[in-house]
């Protein structure tokens, strides 16, 4: 742990771990949100900027999904502008948009408060800023 913050984790470089805080309005539908203070004490995530892939940590028991058809949502530094998104990451939880309790592909598991998942962030490091927005 970097900062005061316990989450989100650095497991491998640009990939981080945090349970899901919940779902807010104040999220765009390709949009994730942490915690301001924590996403800058425990990540290298430039907010607004990088787009990240979330997944289970264990998997999930499916097999995995081709670049092509994973989802890329933008994150989001929460601050006081955002209570209802702020108010469910106050260690660095990840809080989704509205509806995205559901995984694609997975419609009868839907991600649940207090589950780790991986966000990765690897390409928004290694391609051009944007790569994911027609995603």
């Amino acid at each position: 742990m970097k900062g005061r913050y316990p989450y989100p984790v650095e497991a491998i470089r640009h990939w981080y771990i945090a349970p899901v805080g919940g779902q807010s309005s104040d999220l765009g539908q390709d949009q994730i949100g942490l915690n301001r203070e924590a996403l800058a004490d425990n990540t290298d995530l430039i907010p607004f900027e990088d787009r990240v892939s979330i997944s289970r940590l264990d998997g999930g028991g499916h097999c995995p999904r081709p670049l092509f058809m994973k989802r890329f949502f933008q994150v989001v530094a929460l601050d006081r502008k955002s209570e209802d998104a702020l108010s469910k990451s106050p260690n660095g939880e990840v809080v989704l948009p509205l509806d995205e309790g559901k995984p694609k592909g997975k419609a009868n598991e839907p991600f649940v408060i207090g589950e780790l998942v991986i966000l990765n962030g690897v390409l928004s490091q290694r391609c051009p800023r944007g790569f994911g927005r027609n995603i």
